[in-house]
């Protein structure tokens, strides 16, 4: 390949990777722009405003995200930080208070006493005693407590599994209304029993829970085997966070985040939020990003996702952007298609100041922390700006799941957001088949009998039994609009439209795209094309461009005689030589007037122009040069130059 070609490949390539790097940077720079004037929308309301004249929550929200109103937030507590709002405290205020007094590296001892000592038995929440065995055999039940020590029932397994007791079982355990359990009192005193099972067969005795008046039953982890005359033992650890009384279910969910995110063990209270978060009156506190914060349990995060609403934000409050915050709370160190859908939603509707929602403080707050959270300028967190865990080396991953990555929970590192630690190994890829033990479906297929979810290597993850199967065409209002069903997320040239409803009520209606996106695109595309036929033309006609750039903009073309002091390139024509004038002066041999020198030397002089053109006058150089070979050599470089 000549070098000319290869100069030719190099520019086409570079032209085409400056493109495409271009049209990255623009829409990088653009979203970072974007949250740069959130931030300082933010900002400038809460210095307007002032942090005296704001509410509890705009004051704690304002801490959580850019590290104001911290002096209001602690003035605003009872008994030095212990509770807020110091004229009657709550559970969801102190909750949020908490954590945002530990980012910014605050000790919230008090405040975390305060919340444990709120702790109270759920009246919604059924448990059962569970003792099965192979064969009919005979059971021996104890408990009690220091005043009576020791109390012991006796019962009788069936063959077909149900329990009878002649002598009763005492004031904690009653058999349940199907005949194969034990159902235990709801009282303090009998949640906090230690019950002792033993048998003359061997048996296998566990814990059961369910909802009040709800058919559905959850089944403990731990299962407890003996063999005969062995011994197994149980105990229920079930409580709530009680507020003015009776359990407070959103309270209870904010408690067990912030606990939860300062190591605290909070598994005692799960049974009770994950019983009632089925609850239709629940679900506008969105607990399965509570719970998936919690737990990292796949189900919580695979219900929590399906529930975004045109892959844009959620809406089970009514409020999209609080709920969209709180939904995405728990994926602050991760990136997912679902939160990238959100972001691009969240920057197509941020209003020109900046700000979200009519300059709503506890909203923008609340979204800059969940989605776009920044390290504080002048705050620190857990031993100050050097102490960052990312900027150290190591890794923010979410709360409790560092020792399952195999990894050391670093607390003197600081993880922006309130739902991360610092971990000396990173989150390992969660594929979809290896990890997940699941089925990647194509664009044309859907998840059935199962659930669909993204991992890192696919974002139609089909996981919990389900196959992926070839998606029917049926008829459906979005088909015959002109639309089309897509399983999970409209294709690239198209946009989602939530007017017209498909057969199956979660896929999505797509139309293609008529906006000024697509717009952008076709002209980002031309601008491509031109520049590449402009580069092409140029290389082509490379050579006659040459010499367009390089010849005289007047007078004939002729070859160039040497440098002159009238500057490079400078041409003198010889114009016509009248009458009188002296011979000796055209002769380039005379020695007389003109005596040889070692460089050429030119005067510049006006030559009338004959009479028939009066008005034309021409510059003329005379002189004499020095050697030809002299002459020749500048020439030969002024050639090489032009080429």
């Amino acid at each position: 390949m000549k070098k000319e070609n290869w100069y030719s490949l190099l520019i086409l390539t570079f032209i085409f990777m400056s493109i495409l790097l271009l049209r990255a940077d623009l829409v990088l720079g653009e979203e970072e722009e974007q949250i740069d004037d959130a931030y300082e929308c933010l900002i400038n309301i809460i210095t307007n405003r002032t942090c005296q004249s704001i509410t509890n929550e705009q004051r704690i929200f304002s801490l959580l995200a850019v590290n104001r109103c911290k002096n209001e937030v602690i003035s605003d507590s009872f008994n030095d930080k212990e509770c807020w709002p110091a004229g009657h405290c709550t559970l969801k205020t102190t909750s949020q208070a908490v954590l945002a007094l530990k980012n910014v590296g605050e000790n919230t001892e008090k405040a975390e006493e305060w919340l444990f000592s709120q702790k109270g038995v759920p009246q919604e929440v059924i448990w059962y005693l569970q003792i099965d065995s192979q064969e009919p055999s005979t059971c021996v039940i104890t408990y009690g407590s220091e005043s009576q020590p020791g109390s012991y029932y006796s019962v009788q397994i069936n063959e077909d599994k149900k329990i009878s007791s002649s002598a009763g079982v005492g004031s904690c355990l009653q058999v349940s209304t199907s005949g194969y359990w034990l159902e235990i009192t709801r009282s303090l005193q009998c949640m906090e029993q230690n019950f002792m099972i033993s048998c003359n067969k061997s048996f296998t005795t566990t814990l059961l829970f369910s909802q009040v008046d709800s058919s559905t039953i959850h089944v403990s982890q731990e299962l407890h085997s003996s063999q005969q005359g062995g011994m197994t033992e149980e105990k229920v650890e079930s409580y709530c966070f009680v507020e003015d009384g009776p359990c407070n279910y959103e309270g209870s969910l904010w408690a067990a985040l912030a606990l939860n995110s300062l190591g605290e063990d909070v598994s005692s209270y799960l049974p009770y939020l994950i019983t009632l978060s089925g609850d239709s009156d629940k679900e506008r506190f969105i607990p399965d990003s509570f719970l998936f914060s919690i737990t990292s349990s796949l189900d919580y995060k695979t219900s929590l996702l399906s529930k975004q609403i045109n892959n844009q934000y959620w809406a089970l409050s009514g409020d999209r952007y609080y709920d969209t915050a709180l939904a995405l709370l728990p994926f602050q160190s991760q990136s997912l298609p679902e939160k990238d859908n959100s972001k691009t939603w969240l920057l197509s509707v941020q209003e020109n100041s900046g700000c979200w929602w009519g300059n709503d403080l506890t909203n923008t707050a609340f979204i800059l922390a969940s989605i776009w959270p920044r390290e504080f300028s002048g705050g620190s967190g857990g031993g100050g700006s050097n102490n960052y865990c990312q900027l150290s080396g190591y890794h923010c991953v979410q709360s409790g799941n560092c020792v399952d990555y195999g990894g050391e929970v670093l607390d003197d590192y600081y993880c922006s957001g309130f739902s991360s630690e610092c971990c000396t190994a990173p989150r390992p890829p969660e594929n979809c088949v290896a990890d997940l033990e699941g089925e990647i479906c194509t664009s044309n297929e859907y998840c059935r009998n199962g659930s669909s979810v993204s991992s890192d290597d696919s974002t139609r993850c089909c996981i919990n039994g389900g196959t992926c199967t070839l998606q029917t065409s049926t008829t459906s209002e979005c088909v015959s609009e002109g639309g089309v069903c897509r399983i999970l997320d409209c294709g690239s040239n198209e946009e989602s439209n939530s007017i017209y409803e498909c057969t199956n009520p979660t896929d999505l209606c797509c139309f293609p795209k008529t906006d000024s996106e697509e717009k952008e695109s076709l002209i980002w595309l031309w601008i491509f094309l031109v520049l590449v036929v402009l580069v092409t033309l140029g290389i082509i006609f490379k050579d006659k461009l040459r010499r367009f750039f390089i010849k005289p903009k007047s007078g004939p073309r002729g070859p160039p005689r040497g440098p002159t002091r009238f500057g490079p390139g400078f041409r003198p024509r010889p114009g016509p030589r009248p009458s009188g004038y002296p011979p000796n002066l055209s002769s380039r041999n005379s020695q007389n007037r003109f005596p040889q020198k070692s460089r050429p030397s030119f005067e510049r002089r006006v030559i009338p122009n004959p009479p028939s053109n009066p008005r034309r006058n021409t510059l003329t150089r005379v002189g004499k040069s020095g050697s030809d070979k002299e002459l020749d050599d500048v020439l030969k470089k002024l050639k090489e130059m032009g080429n």
